[in-house]
């Protein structure tokens, strides 16, 4: 489970990423990251958002996906729904 230090920066980075390009909307963010708009982020297209927001290096970034898949996963698809994304990253910016 990531410290809430962890989960603070990962915020902060993703909002700042979606910020600065996709003007602040999260579903626009997250179109653009579910690559095959089946409406769900893959752990694949998860490390693609992370490394544009700068989280973790190559050698992480799957832990740090697999570890976000894990707490926002409530249908246990292994994926993250606009609804789980919204929640946990995107409540509070909209």
């Amino acid at each position: 489970m990531a410290s809430e230090q962890d989960r603070q920066e990962l915020k902060d980075k993703v909002a700042a990423l979606v910020h600065d390009r996709f003007g602040g909307d999260y579903r626009s963010a997250f179109r653009h990251y579910d690559g095959d708009q089946d409406g769900k982020i893959t752990k694949a297209e998860l490390k693609t958002l992370l490394s544009d927001a700068g989280v973790g290096n190559t050698f992480t970034r799957s832990a740090w996906a697999g570890g976000i898949i894990g707490e926002l996963d409530r249908d246990d698809d292994a994926c993250v729904s606009w609804d789980e994304f919204e929640s946990a990253l995107a409540a509070g910016h909209r």
